[in-house]
């Protein structure tokens, strides 16, 4: 259809391109750079590609959502959108994006710019004085961010993951709304601001993979409400943290963030003798600690829920992990070959892959997943088959007795050629349902194992046979299948390298008493993404402009676009 010459184009509250998520669809519509001005009532657009042969001359005044994919044009001029709420453009060939000082954006909310490669700085966000979210990621050109960004005070979500090109910060950081600060994969920044008092309210700091920035100003301690603090791999120096004489006194510099929850030290040179000695009294609300080169993991938090040691070569022991720690759900120790040279820790682990710790877990109704070193699956496992597909009959008078599924199977270690991933499914009555899996594969050009360093490796991955062990509950499996009324049962799992055994153990009610949950649960997944709420924030903005009724378009199954009606 030629939306320019649909006689109800003055009525056209919404155009959606239906096949707008798809990125292999390279359908241009080639519509008039004039389309949208007798669309007075347009209030949301959601379109890609070549959308109009030029760049637009004129938007409506009453447009509250641009969703543009693809963007085919070097400019965008946000001048005569007052109203615009959200303004969404992806993969596009953008030099510029102009906002004037004169013309005040006083409901634009949300920024979100990903894949722009030609954009090399972001623009004065004065006339902005709303602006709560702002997301310039995966910009590989980007190279400048304006000043007035880091004195904005309502900005809550602050988003330059992976602009790799970035060098430079403003000297200071004064948000006073700013909750989540998002540096992850800008490996040319070189330096972190100083903090002001204003910046209380931050609650997530991710600098994983900022391979340069070595110190970090000792106003950091001013953030005394954060939650999750990521430093990443690439901090190769143990004066990374705050320049002071030694280590030690570098990580006391955190001591006074007592609200952590979460902090990620992955790859990172910090040795035992750099932390506190009292770190589980001082970090006393920490549930998930991930860490690469320290020796020994005994004394941990209380509150502790996910515990993450992956290619320790350095841990020697574990305390008791099974009994002293309640919440602990998330246990993942892969490759880390010195483990098994302790016999007491080799008891501790073996305590980990009891049916007792399951059932403790199962008392909790929480799921499990636990990764150790291990060459067998546990005997209790009374149903186990060789490969990776595992069938279960269940009676239909014993589902309702039923709090979950136990189900267990051997990682052999990847190889040159391989990396290491597991995708669990579930299957019963028809269709196929995810059950379970990494969201990020580990390749192994993250750790590097390319030539000789896999060689140097090689030597005790070559042994490094492991269990994975996890448990989900029944009310999980109900909700993923709406409803657990079928007998039979298949768990197929799918690994590279693929497993060799694999096994399954109904856990019964039978006398397991439930046990409180904790206040809050670190969500289950398994590559953190550190309390990313921009989405949901997206989100909700969207449907405060939802469509529906009228759809228009091709005759086809499928229409090329729709036009709709907004619900206000």
């Amino acid at each position: 259809m030629n939306i320019t010459q649909s006689p109800r184009s003055e009525t056209i509250e919404a155009i959606v391109d239906t096949r707008y998520d798809d990125p292999f669809d390279k359908h241009n519509y080639n519509c008039s750079a004039e389309v949208f001005k007798s669309m007075k009532k347009l209030r949301l657009l959601q379109v890609r590609n070549r959308f109009t042969l030029r760049e637009p001359t004129y938007f409506p005044e009453q447009l509250k959502w641009l969703s543009w994919f693809s963007y085919p044009f070097q400019t965008l001029r946000l001048t005569s959108m007052t109203k615009l709420v959200g303004l969404e453009i992806s993969r596009s060939h953008i030099i510029q994006l102009q906002i004037e000082k004169k013309v005040v954006l006083s409901n634009l909310k949300s920024i979100d710019l990903f894949g722009l490669n030609e954009l090399r700085m972001f623009p004065d966000v004065v006339g902005v004085p709303n602006l709560e979210r702002l997301k310039l990621t995966w910009c590989s050109q980007f190279v400048e961010i304006h000043h007035s960004v880091f004195l904005h005070e309502k900005i809550i979500h602050l988003d330059l993951s992976h602009c790799i090109r970035l060098r430079m910060l403003p000297s200071c950081i004064q948000m006073a709304s700013l909750q989540t600060l998002h540096l992850k994969g800008c490996k040319s920044l070189e330096r972190f601001p100083e903090v002001s008092m204003e910046m209380r309210r931050l609650l997530v700091l991710n600098m994983y993979g900022c391979d340069l920035i070595y110190q970090l100003p000792s106003s950091i301690r001013l953030l005394s409400g954060l939650i999750v603090l990521a430093m990443g791999r690439h901090c190769v120096v143990r004066s990374n943290f705050l320049s002071m004489p030694s280590n030690k006194l570098c990580m006391q510099g955190f001591t006074h963030l007592r609200s952590l929850k979460v902090l990620d030290l992955e790859e990172n040179h910090l040795v035992d003798e750099d932390f506190p000695g009292d770190h589980h009294n001082v970090w006393p609300s920490l549930e998930e600690f991930e860490c690469i080169n320290i020796k020994e993991l005994d004394e941990l938090p209380p509150r502790i829920q996910v515990l993450k040691a992956d290619h320790c070569r350095s841990l020697q022991k574990t305390g008791d992990l099974s009994n002293r720690y309640k919440w602990l759900y998330k246990i993942s120790l892969h490759y880390c070959p010195k483990l098994d040279e302790d016999h007491e820790t080799s008891r501790h682990i073996s305590s980990l892959l009891l049916k007792s710790y399951v059932q403790k877990c199962a008392a909790m109704n929480h799921r499990l997943s636990i990764t150790v070193p291990c060459r067998t699956i546990p005997s209790w496992f009374t149903n186990q088959r060789v490969g990776d597909l595992i069938a279960l009959s269940i009676p239909q008078h014993q589902i309702s007795e039923m709090l979950g599924l136990a189900i267990c199977c051997n990682l052999h270690p990847p190889t040159a050629e391989f990396s290491r991933f597991i995708v669990m499914y579930f299957s019963a009555g028809r269709g196929r349902k995810l059950l379970y899996g990494t969201k990020n594969p580990l390749y192994w050009d993250k750790y590097h194992l390319v030539g000789s360093a896999f060689q140097e490796k090689k030597q005790y991955f070559d042994f490094a046979d492991h269990v994975w062990l996890g448990y989900i509950s029944v009310d999980f499996f109900r909700n993923l299948c709406h409803g657990l009324d079928y007998e039979d049962i298949i768990i197929n799992i799918r690994s590279v390298p693929p497993v060799s055994e694999c096994g399954v153990c109904v856990i019964y009610k039978d006398g397991i008493k439930p046990i409180k949950e904790i206040d809050s649960w670190v969500p289950d997944y398994d590559e953190l993404e550190w309390m990313d709420r921009d989405n949901a924030i997206s989100e909700n903005l969207k449907h405060a402009y939802g469509a529906s009724s009228i759809t228009m378009g091709s005759t086809s199954a499928t229409p090329l676009f729709a036009i709709h009606t907004i619900v206000p």
